[in-house]
């Protein structure tokens, strides 16, 4: 082989390393057109029903998504994650290298609460949300649901929303839109 040919076929390996990479961090996910990219690790003001509030990260990209609070040692009482999807499907979660239980809320478009789960640290089996209709997840806790008068036994209480304004303002902010927008 010519030495030319050396040179072009390295700088295709690494074009199309290149391109790997950009993908694997882009998620499949609309990447924000603005520069105020800000990380999945700043939290956001979310009123859930009422009276709650929660200090939230959002992961919005597949990336986020996947790594989610992997390796959090710790969250405070009112403190969460919230996954963000752009259409209506069932979901499901796991807790590999998650080192603490926690309690998942799983929301419709509407930000409606239609469920509750508690799920084990570091459990590598799937928690399904029974609904096929789920646009928002909350991370919390364990037993944060309950011990806020929201579910009991996994059930709901009652018609519990979460504040789609805040969470408009947090995606705008990271130069994201709400799904409907």
């Amino acid at each position: 082989m010519k030495p030319a040919a050396k040179i072009s076929g390295v700088v295709l390996a690494i074009v199309a390393i290149c391109a790997i990479v950009a993908l694997a961090f882009a998620g499949g996910e609309k990447q924000p057109e603005r520069g105020n990219f800000l990380p999945a690790t700043t939290k956001f003001l979310l009123r859930i029903g009422r009276e709650k509030k929660v200090s939230a990260r959002i992961a919005l990209t597949d990336l986020e998504r996947s790594r989610g609070l992997m390796n959090c040692a710790a969250l405070g009482d009112n403190e969460g994650m919230l996954f963000v999807y752009r259409s209506d499907e069932p979901r499901a979660f796991w807790m590999k290298n998650v080192p603490i239980n926690l309690s998942i809320g799983f929301f419709d478009a509407a930000g409606k609460l239609l469920e509750t789960h508690e799920m084990r640290a570091g459990a590598t089996t799937n928690t399904y949300s029974r609904a096929d209709n789920i646009r928002y997840c909350l991370e919390m806790n364990a037993g944060w649901f309950e011990k806020n008068g929201l579910s009991e036994n996994g059930r709901v209480c009652g018609e519990v929303f979460m504040n789609l304004r805040d969470v408009g303002v947090a995606m705008r902010a990271r130069g994201f839109s709400l799904p409907e927008e």
